[in-house]
């Protein structure tokens, strides 16, 4: 790989796409990206299934398709709540910047229940700068005995007709930061109409799995120019570009990166998304907004952190990549099922 640049024409990075430590460089720079704000909100029914389709990912595989999951509680980054899985992360997660920094009195008092009002006030004094790290952690460390139960008064509170408003209300500012950038997309790729709802599912995601948004430090230096000089660099020809992006795929999981059975884990992931994908049958099938949509997919990927937690380095890179591929090609496999974006699509 010459330089510490991404030159598609001389062969795969090895994953995690680093060169000397350091991410490969896209080229052209970024400048500036005019984003356009949408003049209605998103259709309901792309809308839904933007939801469905990320609520599927963050409660791990548990929602059934119509039901929303507002009371799930999970294991991811120490402990997760919700509809989108807001998350403790160390005390540095969603859940301590977005979810509790602007919980109001009458939320909080949706449960009866002594105890968990006491925890829930530490969580949002700790989220306001005014408790210490250790005693909201402890907070946490107890509600892990919630992961996993059909009830608790967690849930009970999540469930509530307070909180699930409460929720809609922080699920509609994330849908409004993806139906920016779905728009802006569109237009610059010259997208049709009937191609928004896959568009708005894969900001939405990306949205919610990695914190994009519509401003241009928030893009990790990828967009329509990067897209394009990748394209022409493998003649435009949907093999190539398939074949380039399977083989970093295959790259990674002979790097060891996959060894943690998850969304994406060993046996749920690489060995059968590269399957599915690589057949000449699908790839032949897929349209040109499809691999359009997943050479983006990748190159955002190679932008995404190296080191998750103790995950291995590459690990984050390739469940990004896999995550948004699936909603790209319409078909995959995903937190172990077969993956069918038309499922998420049709009204239930």
């Amino acid at each position: 790989m010459p330089g510490a640049h991404f030159d598609a024409s001389a062969g795969i990075p090895n994953c995690p796409a680093l060169y000397r430590g350091e991410r490969l460089l896209l080229s052209p720079p970024l400048g500036q990206v005019s984003f356009r704000n949408p003049a209605e909100p998103p259709p309901a029914l792309a809308a839904a299934a933007a939801l469905r389709t990320v609520s599927f990912f963050e409660n791990a595989g548990s929602l059934q398709h119509g039901v929303s999951a507002y009371d799930a509680i999970g294991a991811l980054d120490d402990l997760s709540l919700g509809r989108l899985q807001w998350n403790w992360k160390g005390g540095r997660g969603t859940l301590v910047t977005e979810f509790f920094a602007g919980l109001e009195p009458a939320v909080l008092a949706a449960t009866r229940d002594a105890d968990l009002a006491s925890e829930l006030m530490m969580l949002v004094r700790f989220s306001r700068g005014q408790a210490h790290v250790d005693d909201a952690g402890a907070v946490i460390a107890k509600w892990r005995a919630y992961i996993d139960r059909p009830s608790s008064v967690l849930a009970d509170w999540l469930a509530s007709v307070e909180v699930a408003a409460y929720q809609d209300v922080l699920i509609a500012r994330r849908l409004e930061q993806a139906a920016i950038l779905a728009e802006t997309w569109m237009s610059e790729r010259g997208y049709p109409p009937q191609t928004y709802p896959v568009v708005l599912a894969l900001f939405t995601n990306f949205n919610v799995h990695t914190g994009l948004s519509a401003n241009a430090g928030s893009l990790r230096g990828v967009w329509t120019p990067q897209l394009d000089r990748f394209l022409s660099s493998l003649g435009h020809d949907s093999e190539r570009i398939m074949g380039f992006i399977l083989d970093w795929m295959r790259s990674c999981e002979d790097a060891n990166v996959t060894k943690k059975t998850d969304a994406f884990g060993a046996g749920a992931g690489v060995p059968g998304n590269v399957d599915i994908w690589s057949a000449p049958d699908f790839i032949s099938s897929l349209s040109g907004m499809q691999v359009d949509l997943m050479a983006y997919v990748f190159l955002y990927a190679t932008r995404s952190d190296t080191q998750w937690a103790d995950f291995p380095k590459g690990y984050s890179q390739l469940d990004v990549l896999q995550r948004g591929g699936v909603i790209a090609l319409g078909q995959g496999r995903a937190l172990g099922v077969r993956f069918d974006w038309k499922e998420f699509l049709s009204p239930h």
